[in-house]
């Protein structure tokens, strides 16, 4: 799992036009077997979270 936190001013995620980089995190992830979120509110910060499973992938 690879977590990445920001204590910034965050976004409310139903009010924003989701733009390809968060999709193509979504999409990339989900090839590898894996999950890709995004959590944030206003005045809360943001939270990527990216879980691969490691189980058969080769480097």
């Amino acid at each position: 799992m690879l977590e990445i936190d920001d204590d910034g001013r965050g976004f409310d995620p139903a009010s924003v036009r989701r733009g390809d980089g968060l999709t193509n995190l979504e999409q990339r992830a989900a090839a590898l077997g894996g999950k890709a979120t995004i959590e944030s509110a206003p005045d809360q910060g943001t939270t990527v979270r990216l879980v691969i499973p490691l189980e058969g992938i080769s480097v």
